[in-house]
């Protein structure tokens, strides 16, 4: 979608991408691809409307799962699940796995959240790795009743509602450490993003810019978010913009650093 949007679809700003945050990401981390081959595009020459939520990721583990809290995964082993080697649940273990030392098994082929969840109430899985959002949408029973423990929140920043649950850049010390896992995580931050192609005119740009930031503010959507658990917190197309220009400017020791982590190519 992304290939098509950036390369093939119309230049008039009528062709709008809402991908998922990995795009943004691609050719710098390679989570899709050997050499970030599957994007046809450069991230930066997208032209980004907006971001309607930053994800944060949590780790959470079965109520019966022998690991309680983030320091017990340094000596106690739990089985993640997830869909495959490049998913979410995969980029949360391999990071804790090779920064804070965690023992952290990740099991493969469950094909969706539902199944993750389903593996864990019958007792295959020990954990899980989803965006807050979705979890407290598809499962609030799970933390209203303390069927699970959220073990740590992943991403850039905090989630303002899990003060109480710990943050991954908090439990690192080294500066090194802090930066590759901001890089890693960094695609959180890029949420639930929206972009049109590169060569779309300017003013259509800003039009659709504008667009946006007013839908984010509009009354009845927020009301409508909040019915349906949605978690609405929009970053403009601009501060979007800055954003991913930013990421592509890592150092290139750091971003090797990031992909032996997550053993990418």
């Amino acid at each position: 979608m992304g290939n098509f949007v950036a390369n093939v679809g119309p230049k008039d700003g009528t062709a709008i991408a809402a991908p998922q945050s990995s795009l943004a990401v691609e050719g710098l981390l390679h989570l899709a691809s050997p050499g970030g081959r599957a994007a046809n595009f450069d991230a930066t020459k997208l032209n980004w409307i907006g971001n309607a939520a930053q994800d944060v990721f949590v780790l959470f583990a079965w109520h019966a799962a022998k690991a309680k809290s983030i320091s017990d995964l340094t000596t106690t082993e739990l089985a993640l699940g997830a869909a495959g080697p490049n998913t979410d649940g995969a980029l949360v273990a391999a990071a804790l796995n090779k920064v804070l030392g965690t023992k952290i098994k990740l099991v493969t082929g469950y094909q969706s959240s539902t199944a993750h969840m389903l593996a864990m109430e019958r007792g295959e899985l020990d954990a899980a790795a989803l965006a807050y959002t979705s979890l407290s949408t598809m499962r609030p029973d799970w933390i209203r009743d303390a069927k699970i423990r959220l073990l740590v929140q992943c991403g850039v920043n905090p989630h303002p509602d899990l003060k109480h649950v710990p943050f991954v850049l908090d439990l690192v010390k080294a500066a090194q450490d802090r930066e590759v896992l901001e890089l890693i995580f960094s695609k959180y931050q890029v949420g639930r993003p929206y972009f049109v192609a590169p060569g779309v005119p300017t003013d259509r740009i800003e039009a659709l810019r504008k667009a946006f930031d007013d839908v984010m503010k509009d009354p009845a959507l927020l009301a409508d978010a909040r019915q349906s658990r949605v978690e609405i917190g929009p970053i403009s197309g601009a501060d979007v913009q800055a954003m991913v220009e930013k990421l592509y400017r890592s150092p290139q020791p750091l971003v090797l650093r990031a992909r032996a982590i997550l053993g990418t190519q």
